[in-house]
């Protein structure tokens, strides 16, 4: 009895703030702790796992801070020129990094469709693969949002 009044209790919260997000997670820790978790996570999962709120811990805004200090401009000046690399580069980092659909990262670009996103982050893909110089730069990002990756 007592166990289902508590249930009842905790499904009338309205909202999940950072509060109950934490205590959903598995574990607490610095950044470098936490990024080597995520990274044991698969990339596909079924519905039981919670994988898709691990990677949703890295906020969409320190991957626009790090980009802003790799193209050494403020977002606002490039977020709206088309095939911006640096644009193009927040898109992929979100889209792989912090756990976000193409409809949420085109929101946060200035509202962008998903297609266009998704032209964006396989656009970037590809840039990366025959530009050094540019792959340089996502290290860069990813080191300043403290995610080891290979490169």
């Amino acid at each position: 009895m007592t166990e289902n009044y508590l249930e009842d209790y905790l499904r009338q919260v309205q909202g999940e703030g950072a509060g109950a997000r934490l205590t959903a997670a598995v574990a607490i820790g610095g950044t470098a702790f936490i990024e080597r978790l995520r990274k044991k996570i698969p990339k596909r999962v079924g519905g039981e796992t919670n994988a898709r709120a691990w990677r949703s811990l890295l906020p969409f805004a320190e991957v626009v801070k790090a980009v802003e200090a790799a193209k050494g401009e403020p977002w606002e000046t490039f977020v709206d020129r088309k095939g911006d690399w640096g644009r193009d580069l927040a898109l992929y980092v979100g889209r792989m990094r912090c756990g976000l659909t193409l409809g949420e990262l085109g929101g946060k670009a200035g509202g962008m469709g998903v297609q266009a996103v998704s032209k964006a982050v396989a656009r970037m893909e590809v840039r990366m693969r025959g530009d050094p110089g540019l792959k340089r730069k996502w290290a860069r990002v990813l080191k300043a949002i403290h995610v080891s990756e290979k490169v």
